[in-house]
């Protein structure tokens, strides 16, 4: 049995198995035939796309009643911000670069230019960047998938995970959160508790900790977490 504290963001106490997502890794690209090569066209077509999934999973939200489907305004706004579109437009037209190549250094640039500013909001909205960054390249390559199949409800385990994560997660399978980063403000903490999901976050160093078929009792009042309990009873 171990015993590990995180910051408690999303209340309830469940106890499950764990499921490890692997969502930092990147997507497997799929090969591009010779007539589909024109970069421009591949990133209007990626953005066409993001903007659409981005505007069916606010639908979604706002039929269930759950108001943080605002949050999904921030990313469109961003996707028709020219200085984001048009600076990875430049790079592919000026700069020769291939489309993924351009989505990243843009990215990289405005995510440092935001981490620069001295306020937790703004700076914590790098991840929204991000998110967006990696929708956008996702939807010119393969799905990123889980390491674990989904076969029963588990406590979802990762480093971090975005809106766009959290909300691709089957609300079915998925009894509680755990994440080694993170903060009560960013997205993640936001949807679980507007979903009502159980969640951790700043539990440092756990994925260091678990392994495969390992039992999670995980509170999200206290941020408390416990590994292979000795018994069944709940711990908290």
């Amino acid at each position: 049995m171990l015993k590990l504290k995180g910051l408690g963001v999303s209340s309830g106490t469940v106890t499950g198995p764990i499921l490890l997502l692997d969502i930092t890794k990147d997507s497997k690209q799929k090969a591009i035939s010779e007539e589909n090569k024109n970069e421009l066209d591949r990133f209007e077509q990626a953005l066409k796309r993001t903007k659409t999934e981005i505007k069916i999973t606010q639908d979604k939200l706002e039929k269930q009643g759950i108001k943080e489907s605002e949050i999904f305004n921030a990313y469109l706004l961003i996707l028709e911000d020219e200085e984001f579109t048009g600076t990875i437009r430049t790079l592919i037209s000026e700069k020769n670069m291939g489309t993924e190549e351009a989505i990243k250094d843009t990215v990289q640039k405005l995510s440092t230019m935001l981490r620069g500013i001295k306020s937790e909001y703004i700076s914590s909205r790098t991840k929204d960047l991000e998110d967006l960054g990696n929708q956008l390249i996702k939807n010119m390559t393969s799905e990123i998938e889980l390491t674990e199949s989904e076969t029963q409800p588990s406590i979802i385990i990762a480093k971090d995970l975005k809106a766009s994560d959290t909300l691709r997660l089957d609300k079915k399978i998925v009894l509680g959160i755990i994440t080694e980063e993170g903060s009560p403000i960013s997205h993640v903490s936001i949807l679980a508790r507007a979903l009502r999901i159980p969640a951790v976050v700043k539990c440092q160093n756990i994925l260091d900790q678990i392994k495969h078929g390992d039992i999670v009792v995980l509170n999200g009042s206290t941020g408390e977490v416990v590994i292979n309990p000795e018994d069944n009873l709940m711990w908290f």
